[in-house]
Formats: structure tokens, sequence, C-alpha cells
């Protein structure tokens, strides 16, 4: 299956998300950073540093230090990000059939990371019971708590907003179980 990239405007995408000011840049290691210093910031902690998404896009285009912006979620955003990290070849063709099933599955808003060869999908109305998961054999995260993430606009033929998702979320949480910590999850790896 290859994935088409929406012709939709990303000022057009994820409406209730920029309604928020948790919205910040973030550098090469899409880490959040203060746009003017290009110091590395906590906006996880402290929303010293959240703008709004205009302020965000205006912070990016008017400095050299960010190489992007990101949305930082919270405990209470009722978010979950699914994270699907080298699941496309470089024509958006699905390399495994997981993340293909999480993809149609969940069916959500859902954009190309910023490394061109994963997926991050966004949805609500599902709580993990932890804020962190990782698939025991499997290179898929799921967040639903604290988690910055990057925004790239690269729009797979979606809905263009988060959709809440509950049910879906809760069959790919029982389907690609069992879930490790990511500390866990590397142990186990380098065996």
């Amino acid at each position: 299956m290859q994935l088409q990239e929406s012709e939709i405007a990303s000022n057009e995408l994820l409406h209730s998300l920029k309604q928020r000011d948790r919205w910040a840049c973030f550098n090469a290691d899409k880490e959040p950073i203060d746009p003017a210093s290009g110091r590395a910031v906590d906006v996880l902690k402290t929303q010293e540093h959240h703008m709004s998404y205009q302020e965000a896009q205006l912070a990016y285009a008017d400095h050299e230090a960010p190489e992007g912006v990101g949305f930082a979620m919270g405990l209470d955003d009722e978010l979950v990000l699914i994270d699907l990290d080298d699941c496309l070849d470089n024509e958006l063709r699905f390399t495994n059939d997981a993340s293909k099933d999480i993809f149609t599955t969940v069916n959500s808003y859902t954009e190309v990371s910023v490394g061109g060869h994963g997926l991050h999908i966004l949805a609500s109305g599902y709580n993990l019971e932890s804020e962190y998961g990782h698939a025991k054999n499997f290179p898929v995260e799921l967040f639903d708590g604290q988690k910055f993430f990057t925004f790239t606009g690269r729009h797979i033929k979606s809905p263009h907003d988060v959709q809440e998702r509950a049910s879906e979320l809760a069959t790919i949480h029982r389907r690609y179980s069992p879930w490790v910590s990511y500390k866990e999850w590397l142990r186990q790896k380098d065996r």
C-alpha cells in the first residue's frame, strides 16, 4: 500500500491543537528550544516557552536555530501519539504489515515524521494507564502523557484533525501487546 500526501495546506490541519498555546520550536535533535538563543528548554514542566501556533511559526521563520515547530502534549489533553518508526520506504509504501494495520485501524490525523520514513498518528479517547508504551517486538511507541512531538505538516490522506478513537486504540493496544518500558525495550533489543 502506497500512501498519498494530501494537498491540504498545513494551516488547514489540526485545528483542535492549533487553538491551544502549547507550541514551541525544536532543534535538529527534535528537542524544544528557545528560538532566539537556540538553547534547549523544558516545555513539559513549565509553560514559559509555550506559544500559539502562529507565534511558533513566526519564531521558526525569524530565527536560524529552529528546525521546525512542535506541540507539547499534557496529561489533560486526552491525546494519544502513535509513533511508528522506519515504517515507510522512499515512495511512502509500508515496510511492514503491522504499521499498515495500525494506520488503517486508527484512521485519525497522520503525518510523515521529520526523518521521512516514519509516521505520527494522533487520536484521542483512550488511556494507556501509563504515559508511555513500547511494543516488545515491534518499533511502535504510544504516548498519552507529557510528550513533545514535532509537527511536519506532511499530512497523509487521513482525517484533517484528531479523531476520537477509543475502541480502535484499545484494539491496537491489545493486538500489539506485550508493552514494555522504553528502558526495558532497549535492554532486550541489545541482547
